[in-house]
């Protein structure tokens, strides 16, 4: 009889505090390297009653074998504009990651309002054109989705050829 074997990955073994004032990033991107990099399935835990504070963070695969992420916790983006200098388009972006499954129950807050206070939306002298991207699925198969993820999609240049809206059932 085969034995299938799944490694625990904690973020908080990794260093994370889930203070809500500590930048948890460092620790989350160590764990997801340990995760992404395992041979044998994961199960990518964030804890229940904890608030991860993250700047932005890329989950960049591909990886060696299937994850769940289990976020029973909150993940908080970082509400200081300036952590996001080196790219204002995302706050987390998982890309090429295949067999994923992000599960849990927890909540995964954006802190839009101080984009939004800074937007060309509600501040016309800002110019340019502003939109709800900060979170990015790319080539994401979902399966048996009843609820998708809603954003508010306000955007300052409705008619932007780049902005497309997909319905789902």
């Amino acid at each position: 009889m085969v034995e299938n074997k799944v490694k625990l990955i904690d973020v908080s073994s990794f260093g994370a505090k889930g203070d809500g004032n500590t930048d948890d990033t460092k620790a989350f991107e160590q764990a997801w390297q340990d995760a992404c990099s395992s041979n044998t399935p994961v199960n990518f835990v964030v804890q229940q009653n904890k608030n991860y504070l993250l700047k932005n963070i890329h989950f960049l695969g591909p990886c060696k074998s299937f994850i769940s992420m289990q976020i029973f916790g909150t993940l908080e983006a970082s509400d200081n504009m300036s952590d996001y200098n080196n790219d204002r388009r995302h706050w987390i972006l998982f890309e090429n990651v295949e067999n994923l499954v992000v599960a849990g129950g927890g909540t995964i807050n954006g802190n839009g309002n101080i984009w939004w206070q800074n937007s060309c939306k509600i501040n016309k002298n800002l110019g340019g054109s502003g939109s709800a991207s900060n979170i990015k699925f790319q080539h994401i198969d979902m399966e048996g989705v009843e609820n998708p993820i809603i954003i508010d999609q306000n955007y300052c240049d409705q008619n932007d050829p780049k902005i497309r809206i997909q319905q789902f059932k």
